[in-house]
């Protein structure tokens, strides 16, 4: 047990140096002084969102102490999971924005038409 008291005060070391203005969870703000400007600002919003189960956009110290435990692991597990998906999900939504904003199918129709007129004149 002492191991594990050693281990959580640590944990609650790194956490105080996280919230440098103390005001009890890790926000946007602090990573931001943490980490400086040159790190994107979805990459930021992915740290956070991977520890905040409370979907606040901020970290408890039970969030994060519940990074380091391993009874929290499936749970963890399950977050980074959808996490994950969503920004899969969101990337290529985005994607497909910018590369073809007035996209309203009407290629795929061109496309077809393409595809058989080259067929039939082989």
């Amino acid at each position: 047990e002492a191991r594990g008291a050693i281990k959580e005060e640590r944990i609650a070391e790194a956490f105080d140096r996280l919230d440098c203005d103390d005001s009890g969870f890790i926000s946007v703000q602090n990573l931001r002084e943490l980490l400086g400007n040159d790190l994107p600002q979805d990459e930021i919003d992915a740290i956070i969102d991977e520890a905040d189960l409370t979907k606040n956009h901020k970290i408890s110290y039970g969030e994060f102490l519940a990074l380091w435990n391993d009874k929290n692991e499936q749970t963890r597990e399950q977050e980074l999971h959808n996490i994950r998906e969503e920004h899969r999900r969101f990337s290529a939504s985005a994607l497909n924005a910018m590369t073809d904003p007035d996209d309203d199918d009407d290629n795929d129709d061109n496309e077809e038409t393409t595809t058989t007129t080259i067929m039939h004149a082989n």
